[in-house]
């Protein structure tokens, strides 16, 4: 493994309830360095954000968890940590294939399906955050999606199959170049990079707010994790959740 911390230490199953699951129950008891990670080929209970579930046929796709301690990051500022990790993800993967976007909160999306989602779930300690657990699922080799007909593969897009411990590396390599700029206060470029690669930033969107169907104009993120959006000809503040993108 070609990075100095992340995935120095993983362990591996052929099927895992959920690998960011495990990860947790481990953190109960010990103290794993930071960067460690769990990898599996299937998961009987994947997750997703706000508790959806994650279709992935076994075997065929990219199922892993990374432990991180970003105690040097502000609570209020732990979407950073975040806007990072997509990045990391849609880079390795866009080095691939380009087109993939990234979906605010933390979905990677390509021709408005999804391809891989993110789920960050950390601990405070002290108004410190202490440690997080983040959770990675893309679909490298599935080509049949039963429950989501809004999902897609790369081995759909390419019309071939990708090896998924290669595109693993490439996602861990760019995931600690990612952080370690974040340790760093690098954050010049983060805003800069992110909004490169944003579904649908500065465009009319359809989206239902409240279970109404309107439009919005998604324009920036704040560091909080507030989207920032054009509606009626005011410019909101979106949290988590507050609203749903109607993808093609």
């Amino acid at each position: 493994m070609e990075t100095l911390f992340i995935g120095q230490e993983k362990l591996k199953f052929a099927v895992l309830e959920s690998t960011n699951s495990y990860l947790k129950e481990i953190l109960k008891t010990g103290n794993p360095q930071e960067g460690f990670i769990v990898v599996t080929d299937y998961q009987t209970s994947g997750r997703g954000q706000f508790g959806n579930s994650w279709e992935a046929e076994k075997g065929k796709n990219l199922l892993f968890s990374v432990l991180l301690k970003p105690r040097f990051l502000n609570p209020s500022r732990q979407f950073l940590l975040n806007m990072s990790v997509c990045l990391a993800v849609v880079d390795s993967m866009n080095e691939v294939c380009p087109g993939f976007l990234i979906k605010w909160p933390n979905d990677i999306l390509y021709n408005q399906k999804k391809v891989a989602g993110i789920l960050i779930e950390g601990s405070m300690s002290s108004d410190i955050l202490d440690h997080t657990v983040v959770g990675i699922g893309i679909n490298v080799n599935q080509t049949d999606f039963e429950q989501n007909r809004k999902s897609i593969s790369i081995k759909n897009i390419l019309g071939h199959s990708v090896e998924t411990e290669y595109l693993m590396q490439k996602v861990l390599q760019k995931l600690e170049m990612r952080y370690l700029k974040l340790k760093a206060g690098n954050t010049s470029g983060l805003f800069r990079d992110y909004y490169s690669v944003m579904f649908g930033r500065e465009k009319e969107l359809p989206v239902k707010i409240g279970g109404t169907l309107t439009t919005i104009k998604p324009l920036a993120v704040e560091p909080g994790g507030e989207l920032l959006a054009l509606h009626q000809g005011k410019t909101v503040r979106f949290r988590f959740k507050e609203l749903q993108f109607i993808l093609d």
